[in-house]
């Protein structure tokens, strides 16, 4: 049960939110709550109302109800899909995920962009129609790539964005441009944010973000051959990066001084895949279910 709290006189979107409880089964350790039909109902608040996610193989008929306020129910607690969602089992993950996206999506999209006119919600959730001009409208992703950059002595790129918290350090990422490839958009934000150039890139997975809306593509990308490791950070976007050893990441992990991605994103699948293994433990590991 993935819910937006109702905020649409909020300039910026609220935390996106799921009802969790219980332990789950297999690589889940928490559960999505999945009250019956009548019970979600009653938490419905407003436009888009009730958005249908689709039957699984058992059967079972899956909607997103978006809720007005969290709902206090025994057993349950309010838990951030964007700090959790690895805690999730793969199915349950997707469910919500794909919930979220849908929420995200009608928040941003009420008013038509040919005539804006206020549009009505369509096809279960999966569409919106104006009214005024007709114009029918489908959820959208922005694609976006993030890549870890690796020097020709395999060590891996982490950047500091001016925007977040001390000590969390990640991969480089940006959205892709009007008429640009993936592939392109790599080698252009490397070459903004912290002047390298890369030569070969390896494809290694794609994560739906959203938050709000965003598709990641995931690379890996190899400095070009001769060319210069000497970083130069925008220093607007990128305040700080630098080059890692796996024993270095390993030893500004374990002491405290670095952050790494957390669980949830394709980012620690990146760092991982060059570590070889599982990230050590981080003393600033945040816990996923806190509340704010």
């Amino acid at each position: 049960f993935a819910t937006i709290p109702a905020d649409e006189g909020d300039a910026a979107p609220r935390p996106t939110s799921l009802l969790a409880g219980g332990r789950g089964e297999g690589s889940g350790t928490v559960t999505l709550w999945h009250p019956e039909g009548e019970v979600a109902a009653a938490f419905a608040d407003g436009e888009p109302g009730a958005m249908l996610i689709g039957r699984t193989r058992d059967g079972v008929v899956h909607v997103a109800v978006r809720a007005g306020e969290p709902v206090e129910v025994p057993g349950v607690t309010w838990a951030n899909l964007r700090w959790c969602a690895h805690l999730l089992t793969d199915d349950e993950s997707a469910l919500a995920c794909e919930a979220v996206a849908l929420v995200q999506w009608h928040r941003q999209a009420r008013f038509c962009q040919r005539c804006g006119q206020r549009v009505e919600t369509t096809s279960a959730g999966w569409t919106t129609t104006c009214p005024g001009c007709g114009t029918i409208e489908y959820p959208r992703q922005d694609p976006a790539v993030i890549m870890a950059v690796v020097d020709h002595e395999d060590r891996v790129l982490l950047a500091h964005n001016s925007a977040w918290r001390a000590g969390f350090w990640s991969v480089l990422a940006g959205f892709v441009e009007a008429g640009e490839s993936p592939d392109r958009a790599v080698r252009r934000e490397v070459l903004e944010e912290v002047g390298l150039e890369v030569g070969e890139l390896r494809f290694l997975g794609a994560q739906p973000w959203p938050f709000p809306r965003s598709l990641m593509v995931g690379y890996v990308a190899h400095l070009s051959p001769g060319a210069p490791a000497e970083l130069h950070v925008d220093g607007v976007e990128i305040d700080r990066a630098r080059f890692f050893t796996r024993d270095e990441l390993g030893e500004e992990i374990t002491s405290g001084r670095l952050e790494p991605p957390a669980p949830t994103a394709i980012a620690r699948a990146l760092v991982e895949d060059w570590f070889g293994g599982p990230l050590p433990e981080s003393p600033r590991r945040i816990d996923p279910l806190r509340q704010a």
